[in-house]
C-alpha cells in the first residue's frame, strides 16, 4: 500500500489534530496513539482530503502520533510515528 508514510498532521485547535492525505488513496486507521493515548475513534483519511480526529479533554499539546493502516487485505500495517505541526 502506499500513501500511508505521507500523512501529514497539524494540531487543529485544542481538541483535535487534521490528517491530510495527499496520496491517492483512502486510509483507514487501525491503531491511533496521541501523547501515548489510544484514540478509538478515527476513521478513514479520503484520497486528496482530510479527516479532523477528536481528542478526549486533556490530551494535552500533541507533539507526535503513532500509527498504522489497514491494507487492502484487511490486516494492520507496521506502526509508524510522526510529527504533529
Amino acid at each position: 500500500m502506499d500513501g500511508w508514510n505521507k500523512l501529514q498532521f497539524t494540531s487543529a485547535g485544542a481538541n483535535q489534530i487534521k490528517v491530510e492525505n495527499p496520496s491517492a488513496f483512502n486510509l483507514t486507521f487501525n491503531k491511533f496513539y496521541a501523547n501515548g493515548r489510544d484514540i478509538e475513534k478515527t476513521g478513514m483519511v479520503p484520497a486528496k482530503g482530510s479527516l479532523n480526529i477528536e481528542l478526549p479533554a486533556g490530551t494535552g499539546k500533541v507533539s507526535e502520533v503513532k500509527y498504522n493502516i489497514i491494507n487492502d487485505f484487511g490486516t494492520a500495517g507496521d506502526m509508524l510515528t510522526q510529527r504533529v505541526n
